[in-house]
């Protein structure tokens, strides 16, 4: 289960050594962020990985470390924003507040449907939705495996898989 928290300090560091090298980036990213930075010589890695966390729904780095590495507790566990791609915003999704509650509506069309965490609420979404992801082949077949259901399947080794195609492919 350490792929995606891998896969996010990778991303992490390419985007630090961007930012250290494009002025104008980081200048936009110190604003974003609210960093009281003298320069792009003062930018960390800390500071990338908690913008990170914080665009993906997390407070912390290490909230976001605990919940990728599989060593959150499932009792209300908050996946953050990761399953809502900005593509997304538009779609009409069904919402739940309870795991059992959207369990039941996927199952009605379980061939057509998604099941996805969002924070601490879960949602059935549909093909036009997963589209908006850009996923290769090979991980629509894992969620295929996992019947696609992103909550149950928490803390497998497939989840962590389909987790870093789906930070490879975000936009």
């Amino acid at each position: 289960m350490e792929l995606a928290v891998n896969e996010l300090k990778i991303q992490a560091k390419k985007r630090l050594k961007h930012l250290k090298t494009d002025e104008q980036d980081f200048a936009l990213f110190q604003k974003k962020h609210k960093l009281a930075l003298g320069g792009s010589d003062e930018l960390q890695l800390k500071h990338v990985l908690l913008s990170s966390a914080r665009e993906l729904g997390f407070t912390s780095w290490q909230q976001q470390v605990n919940v990728f590495s599989g060593q959150s507790s499932t009792e209300q566990l908050d996946m953050g924003t990761l399953f809502y791609p900005r593509g997304c915003h538009g779609l009409t999704n069904e919402w739940f507040a309870s795991y059992h509650e959207a369990q039941q509506v996927m199952a009605q069309d379980s061939e057509n449907k998604w099941l996805l965490p969002y924070k601490t609420q879960f949602m059935v979404v549909t093909r036009d939705y997963m589209a908006a992801f850009n996923l290769p082949l090979e991980a629509t077949n894992w969620l295929d495996d996992i019947k696609r259901d992103m909550a149950r399947s928490y803390n497998t080794p497939l989840w962590d898989k389909i987790v870093v195609s789906i930070l490879r492919h975000r936009q």
